[in-house]
C-alpha cells in the first residue's frame, strides 16, 4: 500500500483473514529476510503476548485485515511520520521507475530479523490459521 494515510497506527489490533488470533501492528513496511523484493504493510505480534521474540514477528498487508478491534493511538507526530514515510516511498518508487533494478525497501530503512509472513505458501510461517484459539470469553 502506497498511500500511507490509510496505514493503521501503531498500537492497533486487527483480525487477519481466517484468524482466530489478534494482532498488534508493531511497524510498517518490513522486508523479510528470503524475499527482499517484498514489502508487507505491517509488521505485529500476537495479542496480547506482544513481542517475545524477534522470531515471532508477523508480516501482513493491509488486505488480509478483516476486522480493526482496537484502533491506536494518533497524533500529529504519527501523522507527521506518516508524511515522512510517504515521501520515502515515493522516492524509492521514483528511482525504480528510472532502474531496471527493483527497490525492495526505502534506502533509510534499517535491516529487519527475519521474520515469518501471513500466508500460507512458506513453511515455517505463522499464519492466521494455526495460531492458538481464544476462548469465547472477549
Amino acid at each position: 500500500m502506497k498511500d500511507t494515510s490509510k496505514l493503521l497506527p501503531i498500537g492497533s489490533v486487527v483480525l487477519l483473514n481466517d484468524g482466530t488470533k489478534k494482532v498488534m501492528i508493531t511497524g510498517f513496511y518490513s522486508v523479510p529476510a528470503d524475499d527482499g523484493n517484498k514489502v508487507y504493510d505491517y509488521c505485529g505480534c500476537l495479542f496480547p503476548e506482544g513481542v517475545i521474540s524477534s522470531e515471532q514477528n508477523l508480516l501482513f498487508d493491509h488486505n488480509q485485515i478483516m476486522k480493526v478491534c482496537y484502533m491506536g493511538y494518533t497524533s500529529d507526530e504519527e501523522r507527521e511520520f506518516k508524511n515522512k514515510l510517504a515521501q520515502i516511498i515515493n522516492n524509492a518508487s521514483a528511482e525504480q521507475g528510472n532502474n531496471t533494478q527493483q527497490v525492495a525497501a526505502p534506502q533509510e530503512a534499517a535491516p529487519v530479523a527475519p521474520a515469518p509472513v501471513a500466508d500460507n505458501t512458506a513453511s515455517e510461517t505463522i499464519t492466521p490459521t494455526n495460531f492458538v484459539e481464544e476462548s469465547s470469553s472477549n
